[in-house]
């Protein structure tokens, strides 16, 4: 098996091992006497949710696909990212607050590709907010979409260069898989993570 292969295959493992440990644990917290709390339905929820991620871009990554990029109107765009990251917040224990500058007209999103994007840069952010708060900024002006998290105290494996194959979890071979693709910039600022996307 060549090293590129078998790292994305130990990649996949260790991050469906984790959200099997995930749900193990909620089950394991929970008293079988009772009912499954309200709680512990969402983190249920968010866990597969992220599993099933997780499965669908090592999926893309495997077979050299993207998804879609078809354009999308502002909107519809930050209606369907919000209700993607919902599940992260809840897994993480911490509050996203998700913000959106510039214009209201653009109608040229690149849907699932970019939010891709983002949510990947996301779920390798959260990690190290865990019980506080990331404020996300999306915004979009006539040069392109810029997304800006707030703090990133340590900036996650996909930003390097030249990262570590074998030290890489799937979110940070889809965030420089998708970030190729879109051909999108990034840069730091302070405790700011900014992301540049030219429009199509």
């Amino acid at each position: 098996m060549d090293p590129i292969s078998e790292a994305l295959m130990r990649s996949c493992i260790h991050d469906m091992a984790n959200t099997l440990s995930g749900i193990q644990g909620i089950l394991e917290l929970s008293d079988p006497s009772e009912p499954f709390s309200t709680r512990n339905w969402a983190r249920l929820e968010a866990i597969l949710l992220e599993g099933n991620s997780t499965l669908e871009r090592a999926r893309h990554l495997a077979m050299e696909t993207l998804p879609q990029a078809s354009p999308e109107t502002g909107p519809q765009w930050r209606r369907h990212l919000e209700s993607l990251l919902q599940p992260l917040s809840v897994i993480f224990r911490c509050t996203l607050e998700i913000t959106f500058e510039g214009s209201e007209a653009h109608d040229r999103w690149p849907g699932d590709l970019a939010r891709g994007f983002v949510l990947s840069w996301t779920r390798q952010i959260l990690p190290y907010v865990h019980g506080g708060t990331l404020k996300l900024t999306c915004r979009a002006d006539a040069q392109g979409l810029q997304i800006r998290w707030l703090p990133v105290s340590n900036l996650p494996g996909g930003w390097q260069k030249t990262p570590d194959l074998r030290a890489m979890d799937i979110a940070a071979r889809w965030a420089q898989r998708t970030g190729e693709a879109l051909g999108a910039r990034l840069s730091s600022e302070g405790e700011a993570l900014l992301a540049s996307i030219p429009w199509p």
